[in-house]
This record gives C-alpha cells, structure tokens and sequence, in this order.
C-alpha cells in the first residue's frame, strides 16, 4: 500500500498498477475473492498500454478467479487474451502459463481431446524452458485427463513424475500431488501403493506447522485400516479427520469416494456402524458439491446398512 502511493505521488503508473496487482494477488490468497477482481480491474486501468507483462498477468489473475467460479467461458476468453499480451510482450513462459489455464479449463469443461493435445505440446515446451514447476503441472494435467478416462495406470504415472518434480524443487504443492497418487492407488485397490505414498507425504510434511491436507490424508488411510481390522486406528483416524475436514476442507469428491470405499469395506467385515460413520464422512463432502444425486446415493447405502 505505501509502494501503491508513493507511486501515485509521483505519476509511475508502471509500478503503481504493480503494487495494486500484487494487493490483488494478496486479497484472492487471502479468500476475498471480490476485493482480489476489483484490485485487479483497476491495476489494469492503472497500466500503461505498452506493460505487457502486467496487463497479462492481471488478466491471468482474473482468469483464476472466474474459473474459481466455475464460469469457464469466461476463464479461458481472458487466458486467450493474457496469451496474446504476453505473445506481443515476447515472453513466452507467460505465454506457456497462460495456454496452460486455457488447458485446464479445456479440462473442466469435459473437452479432454483438446486438453490433452495442450498438456502434451506444454511439457515440452515447459521443458525446453527449462521451468520445473510447469512441466509438473503439464504431467499433472495429462493425469488428470487420463484419471477422468479411467486411465489409471497412465494418471499414476502421470501424478508420481509431477509428484517428483515437484517435491525436488521443495513446492508445497507436492502433497496435493501425492495425495493423488495416493487415491489412484486406492481406486486400483493397491493397499501397499497407497501406504508407500501415504508414508511419503506424512514423512515430507511432518515438519510444517500448516497441515490443511492432514483431513484428506487420515480418510485416505481408511480404506487401508479397514482391510487390516485395525479397527482402534481405524476409529481414531476417522474421528480426526471429520473434524479436520469441518475446518478445512480438501477436495469433496475424492474425499467423498475414499470413504465410501472404506464403507463398503467395513460392511463387507460386519462392521455396519463403522460403515455408517464412513458414509457420514462421504455425505458430508457431497454438501459442499450441492450433489443431489451423490447424496441420495449415499442415503440409500446408509438405508440398506443394517443396525449395529
């Protein structure tokens, strides 16, 4: 703020639109998503024409926002204009980052052909660049492409060489990835897989303070308890991770399908209320979706479990 009116005060708009962008940078980290847009807006009437870069970044910033919104239309029209800003400002890791949101929303909209060709052309293009962490989120994105498939076996390949990458630059984004790697191992119904990636992710973050993951990682263990009839662990475990996942939240529909795995196993071992408890967890995930469909399935497996 002090760096915003100093250089109002003394008319360089260049590093005044700057400052107001990284408020705005600030204030979406923060989760005031409507501050974040409206710093944003206006460090792009602050810019000059000719700044490129800034005008690009904030139209990428603005890209995130809307596709945080689901409005993915929306989202890749400004990724498509940060492209072309970052292409007359010859910067083409800008440019790479923004195909790479074009990418991702490509993704989310269902259009996985397209997505996948993008992924594909952006880690080598990541590679040649020499930039780790975009080549990372490029094997991410093809995993996510090949998960949506039914591809398991290329999405958890996809997710460990992400997985790697990121955690030899020391990115605090290798936990989600591992989680996934974790999941996929689940799906698979590979028991030792998913403790060797569990065990993983619990050793590289046992010295952090901040654990927002621990929630997803203790249902994620579930499945694992269950089989083994560890049911004191398997109790334990899943007390915690109810009332981590009330403060902080990972994403609902995995979380949602690995404890409804856990409850079908507990059913299967003649554990109804531990299966009741897991199926609590997996409906509680649904809500946050809105999924009406996923939580009446939920309530028709509650329904069919027997008393105990």
């Amino acid at each position: 703020v002090r760096l915003e009116d100093r250089a109002h005060h003394r008319h360089w708009p260049d590093l005044e639109a700057s400052a107001v962008l990284v408020q705005g940078v600030i204030d979406r980290l923060s989760g005031d998503v409507g501050r974040a847009e409206l710093q944003l807006k206006e460090a792009l009437e602050l810019c000059p024409a000719a700044d490129f870069a800034t005008r690009g970044r904030c139209h990428s910033y603005l890209a995130a926002i809307r596709r945080q919104n689901c409005e993915f239309e929306e989202a890749r029209d400004l990724y498509e204009q940060a492209r072309l800003l970052f292409e007359q400002g010859h910067d083409p890791l800008g440019e790479a980052q923004s195909r790479l949101g074009v990418a991702t929303v490509a993704q989310e909209l269902g259009q996985l052909d397209e997505a996948e060709a993008l992924f594909l052309e952006l880690a080598h293009e990541f590679d040649s660049l020499g930039h780790l962490f975009g080549l990372a989120a490029a094997y991410n994105g093809l995993a996510s492409v090949a998960h949506i498939r039914g591809d398991l076996s290329r999405a958890e390949s996809g997710f460990r060489r992400a997985w790697d990458i990121l955690e030899r630059i020391g990115s605090p984004a290798a936990i989600a990835t591992g989680l996934n790697v974790a999941f996929v191992h689940i799906l698979q119904d590979d028991g030792p897989g998913t403790s060797r990636a569990l065990h993983r992710i619990e050793a590289r973050g046992a010295a952090t303070s901040q654990r927002p993951w621990l929630g997803q990682l203790l249902v994620y263990r579930l499945p694992g308890l269950a089989r083994s009839r560890d049911w004191l662990s398997f109790d334990q475990c899943l007390q915690s991770a109810r009332e981590l996942l009330r403060e902080r939240a990972g994403p609902p529909q995995d979380i949602a399908q690995v404890a409804t795995i856990a409850a079908e196993l507990c059913a299967e071992r003649g554990e109804p209320h531990r299966a009741r408890a897991a199926l609590l967890i997996a409906r509680e995930q649904w809500e946050l979706l809105d999924e009406d469909a996923s939580i009446l399935s939920v309530d028709r497996r509650l329904g069919a479990l027997p008393a105990g």
